[in-house]
């Protein structure tokens, strides 16, 4: 009797423990995934910032994409790297760096190509091609372009096709009246 209360009470002491650390763990990983969502939406945030002031002040745009650089390292996030590098490369452009503007089209898409084609892999892919076109570096710019209308259709997003068949269909007239 006293052997079968035993396996009792040890039982009932595996149970409470398991149930103790079920909680813990839910707990943990539940504030896990807010903090993660926060800082998803705190890099967002910092990122529409910079996209907003593209058009107005290109110093301000790189001003927040600099910080959010800055603020994706800290928090090891590879995805939003690339973004504020994407938008750095699309504010050189803007400035005539055509330099400056390859190095950071270079850096995002080192950073992006693991996410594949969901992620900004496709967008970087696309303004370095126009930064070939304006750079008069066409055959660079058809190749990129034939790549991005690959991974349009992979994704299935006919939207963003269109405009990267007219962009590539441009280019390529203008290869032909260099030719």
């Amino acid at each position: 009797m006293i052997k079968k209360n035993r396996i009792q009470v040890v039982n009932s002491f595996n149970l409470l423990f398991l149930l103790f650390n079920s909680f813990f763990v839910f707990c943990f990983n539940e504030k896990a995934v807010a903090q993660a969502e926060n800082d998803s939406l705190y890099l967002k945030s910092l990122q529409i910032k910079a996209t907003f002031w593209e058009d107005r002040d290109l110093d301000s745009s790189n001003y927040y994409s600099k910080f959010q650089v800055r603020e994706a390292i800290r928090l090891k996030r590879n995805h939003f790297i690339s973004t504020a590098f994407n938008q750095l490369a699309c504010n050189a452009k803007r400035a005539g760096k055509s330099d400056s503007a390859f190095y950071f089209f270079n850096k995002a898409e080192e950073l992006a190509k693991p996410f594949g084609i969901r992620g900004a892999y496709p967008s970087i892919v696309y303004n370095r091609a126009q930064l070939y076109r304006i750079t008069n570096q066409l055959d660079k710019a058809i190749n990129d372009l034939k790549q991005v209308v690959q991974l349009d259709i992979e994704r299935q997003d006919f939207n963003l096709l269109s405009g990267t068949l007219n962009e590539l269909g441009n280019c390529m007239i203008a290869y032909d009246q260099v030719a």
